[in-house]
């Protein structure tokens, strides 16, 4: 859960941080701690980040 929230100013909701917790465990934190969504979200620019997601 870490990774999720590394960088943000804020945690995201409870369903976008399940989210995120699911996503990570899949691809792996190494992979998303330096992916586009990582830093997308860490820059709170979520359109681009919902993008990221169907990539």
């Amino acid at each position: 859960m870490r990774s999720c929230c590394k960088g943000r100013h804020r945690p995201p909701a409870q369903g976008g941080l399940n989210t995120l917790v699911s996503f990570v465990f899949n691809v792996g934190e190494p992979q998303f701690s330096t992916s586009t969504l990582q830093r997308l979200l860490n820059a709170e620019i979520y359109i681009g980040a919902s993008i990221e997601f169907e990539r």
